[in-house]
């Protein structure tokens, strides 16, 4: 390897390595704040409520009732 294309090379390379890395910065921050935004707009407990339940119309009626509770109006009798 001579002198010109090394010249050439080392260039190219920390060009390479600082678009990587740009690129790397991006998706991080990125996925940060994703990671700020609400996944489901009941929030995590209803989210939860769906995953314990395994169906989402049960974790519907669920919610519904804590609201009703939360309200203080009587709950329905299942």
């Amino acid at each position: 390897m001579d002198l010109t294309t090394l010249s050439l090379d080392t260039p190219m390379m920390v060009g390479a390595i600082a678009a990587v890395a740009i690129l790397l910065a991006v998706w991080y921050f990125y996925r940060r704040e994703q990671a700020k935004k609400p996944h489901h707009p009941y929030g995590v407990d209803h989210t939860q409520a769906i995953i314990e339940m395994g169906m989402r119309t049960r974790a519907e009626a669920e919610r519904k009732e804590r609201e009703m509770r939360a309200r203080g109006e009587p709950h329905a009798v299942r």
